[in-house]
């Protein structure tokens, strides 16, 4: 599963997220008066984890690979109390 939020470029983000939570962002509505917006510090912070989730992987090959090799090798197991129990969370 790959999450994407339409920023572009993560760098970009990061960079205008970091100059609007320094500096402030001001413009001018319709009625020509100014609004000011001030974000906090944690913006940039979300700016790094959406670049991190979005340079994540879609499939996890390790995890693959391991599950495919305990297939074949017979050590696969399932627990089917698990899986009624995920079937019913899903559910409700």
């Amino acid at each position: 599963m790959r999450i994407d939020l339409n920023f572009g470029n993560i760098d970009s983000v990061e960079t205008n997220a970091a100059r609007r939570v320094n500096e402030g962002r001001k413009e001018t509505n319709r009625t020509g008066r100014q609004d000011d917006a001030t974000l906090s510090a944690g913006d940039s912070g979300i700016a790094r984890l959406s670049a991190s989730a979005i340079a994540a992987p879609e499939i996890r090959m390790e995890r693959v690979t391991e599950l495919r090799n305990s297939i074949q090798n017979g050590t696969y197991t399932v627990e089917p109390g698990a899986i009624a129990d995920a079937i019913l969370k899903d559910l409700f």
